[in-house]
């Protein structure tokens, strides 16, 4: 039995929920789903009642002007984390878009103060430490460079759902992707039945399937 986090946002709320249930019924793991918001947590709740929710606007950690420094910099050094280069990819704070093309975006939080943005990406860290104690596997669409560094040091699996049609080449990429037919990502009438057969492969291939890249910064 294995403790399994998987991260359920915006997109392929469907399959990933469909997945935590099979893990959670079928394999019987101990799985927590991470929402981004009010509206996915009623997701969750609608197709999997006794899910075992956590949403993560709701998490709470004290930081302040005066101790974020010092949690920064232990952060850093504990977790190999650049929280700088952290803070100048943020599309939040209004970093990664072209700035000479028309309907550029002005976004709040890109006028806060250096100060402000830093305590809002370390208590953004510090959460993510919260959600990744003990757990042995991360499950997102995308996995999201915050949680990728805090699971590879503490030697937690992260996946990410890489969806492929299942052809002739599928038996050379099962160890990498998910497989399946047209129909497993959107058309199929159920996706816990969708689901099941990247479940299968990832059971057989548990130390290699669709791993995410060792990232640094």
């Amino acid at each position: 039995m294995k403790n399994i986090t998987i991260f359920v946002g915006s997109e392929n709320k469907g399959l990933n929920i469909s997945i935590g249930h099979v893990l959670a019924e079928e394999y019987l793991h101990n799985v927590t789903f991470i929402v981004s918001n009010a509206y996915a947590e009623n997701e969750v709740k609608k197709k999997y009642e006794s899910a075992n929710i956590l949403n993560f606007s709701s998490i709470d950690v004290s930081v302040d002007e005066n101790s974020v420094m010092d949690i920064a910099l232990k952060i850093e050094k504990e977790y190999n984390i650049n929280i700088s280069s952290i803070m100048a990819s943020k599309r939040d704070f209004g970093r990664g878009y072209l700035v000479n093309i028309g309907k550029f975006p002005v976004l709040g939080r890109s006028r806060w103060s250096y100060k402000k943005k830093m305590i809002f990406v370390v208590s953004e860290i510090l959460k993510w430490i919260n959600i990744l104690d003990n757990q042995d596997i991360y499950i997102q669409k995308w996995i999201d460079r915050i949680p990728l560094f805090i699971a590879n040091t503490n030697n937690i699996s992260t996946f990410s759902l890489v969806p492929v049609i299942a052809s002739e080449r599928a038996k050379s990429v099962v160890s990498q992707s998910f497989c399946s037919d047209s129909g497993v990502f959107g058309q199929s009438k159920s996706n816990i039945v969708a689901a099941k057969l990247p479940l299968i492969i990832c059971l057989k291939h548990s130390d290699v399937f669709f791993r995410s890249p060792q990232t640094n910064v």
